[in-house]
């Protein structure tokens, strides 16, 4: 059978709680600022494995995601065999999140992003590299 996976907005769900827990007349502002900015402000902890034959995979991922600002604190050890990058979300960084599905060519909301709530991880987001990264690692890394 076929699953839907709704994805939350997080400005909406901010402009909500204004609405909901507001003292006075005045709001607080939604979150503003570039995707990069409000990826660095989540400072969400990243795990990299290497799910393919390309030896150093996870190492020079961690490099490029690390120039990009990203804190990644694992990477290493291989979940198993994949043609397809995975990601898992272990506690709610979406802006992070957001900000990982354009160079890992994902398409938000499809089977590619796992959301798994488990605190006891270390992480906050397991990026599982598979065979379609290899030609997406910009050149240099």
């Amino acid at each position: 059978p076929a699953a839907s996976i709704l994805m939350p907005i997080p400005d909406k769900i901010r402009e909500l709680r204004d609405q909901i827990f507001a003292v006075d007349a005045t709001f607080r502002p939604m979150a503003r600022g570039s995707l990069k900015a409000l990826m660095q402000q989540d400072a969400a902890r990243i795990r990299l494995t290497n799910n393919t034959k390309s030896k150093g995979l996870d190492g020079r991922a961690a490099k490029f995601l690390i120039a990009q600002g990203m804190n990644v604190t694992e990477y290493g050890a291989s979940t198993g065999a994949s043609s397809r990058t995975i990601v898992v979300v272990y506690s709610p960084k979406l802006y992070a999140l957001r900000y990982l599905i354009a160079p890992l060519g994902m398409i938000a909301g499809s089977s590619q992003i796992v959301f798994k709530p488990d605190a006891s991880q270390g992480v906050d987001l397991e990026i599982r590299l598979g065979n379609d990264w290899v030609s997406k690692l910009p050149p240099g890394y």
